[in-house]
């Protein structure tokens, strides 16, 4: 991080310290690669610029709860984001889903009851304050989905109770592996075979041990090939090519079979229905053989049924590659843009939006291999083909036209957003949904990612949340990825997670009185049902992820304005008494008790933002919930790590101050805005 700062007089840096390890300061002066920094601390200090780090000025006195939001992920920032917290009692901080804990050189017995670990039953990493019951509860459904994980395994190598019918696969198993051992050398007569040396034989008669078969029966199977006439049965005998050729022939027909049978009796096991048009498929991709030798002369893409393994390439690789070798290849180059999409592209887009100082990874993007084997041939003449290189054009000109209209705000009619509705409508006039391959849905994601990038902004956030999950319902409408009409009509099953249930919230109801009424029967309109390909499928899966991420910027925000209030509302004004405080009106202009009508005036505030933007019901309803389980938590940890607050009058006060927000939550709960 240091070495890709350049500071400059102003600028407000970390120095390092021989006593305090870091100390911040001020730059006063540049000369060169030396900088003459004022310390806080009043001190003076001449470093170089390589050995300082940039201070983020704006980060919060109390800290923050998880430091992948920090500004600069160095040393001094992690130690003073956890110093910051250890100084209000914070002992837990998470960075992503690592916990991490600082001595509090106490006991803190009241962290770890039955009543906080019931607060974290059930509750997602990151919505309540940093706990190792969190991190427990999240390794806990971890585990239930390993177990139902092993139970698959278990299914796999325990069918039976009846050893012997694992000993019979291993025995097949390895009577394949010798059969590979055995090798062949010329024989007495013309054109005939016999196993090459003593090694051999010591193969042969394993392997026929191992099938419980006769040697000598095995070994003619292999030097000799019988065909049967109408008169006659003829037994021809083979040279040494020719026996290797039919072991090998032996050895793949038999783990075939084997194969196909134990993935028949995995799926009879595990309930598989054997009509079924879908499937789930595991591959490992890694060990694949890449030959000197190759028939086909570029390594490719997507997968195809294999129906056999070809056990000769791997003995033989100068003999030919397979279609089934090919088909490998090919799904491991899928696998690779796969990798490329999420873990390059995505990941460094998504580094570039949130402005983290990062060197570029450069890598190797296969997709022009992709294209060259899954696009359809084009025969084309020039004329001809000049006319699609304009159509190409004119969608380009199209994409921008769309996306200079829709990247800013341009508000609601009848409560649905207007962007969402002509992005679709977009999106269907172009038969986009259809097409296997357009850029089109990468330049919305990207749009999105950019509009987004104010993180600060709740008024923003909440028009772009509303506006992509809108999209993002309207594909689920629409979007179908096969199946007979009859069955796309039936009934979709009840939507259990927050953005299943988003969806929903769409929908009239009493809540949602004549606004969701009206949008629903917008969106009815235009809806048209349209077989997706992958490319539609993949943006809809990136626009849920979108709506989950400004969810939790929004909620995130709230909980941030929230958290230095709270550590302020746990003390009552010295001047207040118990009977004052129980009316829950006691608070005064200058009174401390104004914490508290601060915190109903910001929970007012998002409220009226996130209305003013058509948010859907359950995305409200998701924030506020989390929002006032963050809230219990906070103040049970501050009152309980804060012995001198422990007192009848201040139990008192943060009674009436809760009686203000159950008040606030009945007059919410009136206009049909939050769950009671």
């Amino acid at each position: 991080m240091a070495g890709n700062f350049s500071p400059s007089v102003g600028s407000c840096v970390w120095v390092e310290d021989r006593d305090e390890a870091w100390i911040d300061g001020e730059v006063v002066e540049v000369n060169g690669e030396d900088l003459k920094v004022l310390c806080t601390s009043g001190k003076h200090v001449v470093t170089k610029a390589s050995a300082v780090y940039p201070k983020d000025t704006e980060a919060p006195a109390s800290g923050v709860d998880d430091m992948t939001r920090l500004a600069y992920l160095h040393e001094p920032g992690v130690l003073q984001n956890l110093h910051s917290r250890y100084d209000i009692n914070e002992i837990y901080t998470y960075t992503g889903s690592i916990l991490i804990a600082v001595n509090p050189f106490r006991r803190l017995p009241h962290l770890y009851s039955s009543h906080m670990m019931a607060q974290y039953k059930g509750a997602a990493l990151g919505e309540l304050s940093p706990h190792p019951f969190a991190v427990a509860d999240a390794a806990y459904s971890t585990e239930e989905q390993v177990v139902i994980a092993l139970s698959l395994v278990e299914k796999i190598l325990y069918f039976t109770d009846d050893i012997s019918f694992q000993d019979a696969i291993f025995s097949v198993v390895a009577a394949i592996l010798h059969l590979g051992n055995v090798e062949f050398a010329k024989g007495a007569e013309i054109d005939s075979s016999v196993p090459k040396d003593e090694k051999s034989l010591f193969h042969l008669k394993t392997a026929a041990e191992l099938l419980s078969c006769d040697e000598k029966a095995l070994e003619d199977s292999l030097c000799k090939r019988i065909m049967v006439t109408r008169d006659e049965t003829i037994t021809k005998t083979l040279d040494p090519e020719a026996a290797t050729l039919s072991r090998d022939a032996l050895a793949k027909v038999m783990y075939s079979r084997l194969f196909d049978w134990l993935v028949d009796k995995i799926n009879s096991s595990i309930g598989q229905d054997p009509h079924s048009k879908y499937l789930i498929g595991v591959l490992d991709i890694y060990g694949f053989e890449s030959f000197k030798t190759n028939s086909i002369i570029f390594k490719l893409v997507l997968v195809s049924n294999m129906d056999s393994w070809d056990l000769t390439l791997i003995k033989y690789p100068k003999l030919y590659c397979s279609f089934e070798q090919f088909c490998i290849n090919l799904t491991n180059e899928k696998l690779q843009q796969h990798f490329n999409q999420h873990v390059f592209k995505m990941e460094q887009e998504e580094y570039k939006k949130e402005e983290i100082n990062w060197s570029y990874i450069e890598f190797v993007d296969n997709q022009d291999i992709l294209d060259l084997i899954e696009k359809e041939a084009e025969f084309t003449t020039p004329v001809a083909g000049n006319a699609e290189k304009s159509a190409a054009e004119r969608q380009i000109m199209d994409a921008d036209a769309l996306i200079d209209c829709v990247k800013d705000n341009i508000g609601f009619s009848n409560g649905k957003p207007v962007a969402a509705f002509t992005i679709y409508k977009c999106l269907l006039h172009w038969k986009c949904f259809e097409s296997e391959k357009t850029n089109v849905f990468d330049r919305l994601i990207q749009m999105i990612g950019s509009a987004i990038e104010n993180e600060d902004d709740n008024s923003h956030l909440a028009y772009w949340l509303t506006s992509t999950s809108a999209l993002l319902f309207l594909l689920q409408k629409s979007l179908k990825t096969g199946g007979s009409g009859a069955a796309q009509s039936k009934k979709p099953p009840t939507a259990t997670s927050l953005f299943g249930r988003m969806a929903m919230s769409f929908r009239s109801s009493p809540a949602s009185g004549n606004l969701a009424a009206a949008a629903e029967a917008a969106a009815n309109a235009v809806i048209r049902p349209v077989e997706a390909k992958y490319p539609a499928l993949l943006f809809k899966q990136q626009l849920a992820a979108y709506v989950e991420k400004m969810f939790g910027m929004v909620r995130d925000n709230l909980k941030k304005e929230l958290s230095t209030l709270l550590s302020l509302c746990i003390q009552a004004p010295r001047t207040s008494k118990g009977g004052m405080l129980r009316s829950g009106r006691s608070f005064g202009k200058d009174s401390p008790a104004t914490h508290w009508q601060s915190i109903i005036d910001g929970l007012n505030s998002l409220l009226v933002t996130l209305k003013e933007n058509h948010v859907p019901l359950v995305l409200i309803q998701k924030i506020y919930s989390q929002t006032f389980s963050f809230i219990n938590v906070q103040l049970f940890n501050s009152l309980l790590l804060r012995k001198e607050c422990c007192t009848f009058s201040n139990g008192e006060f943060v009674k009436a101050g809760l009686a203000e927000l159950e008040l606030w939550c009945c007059q919410a709960k009136e206009v049909n805005i939050l769950e009671s």
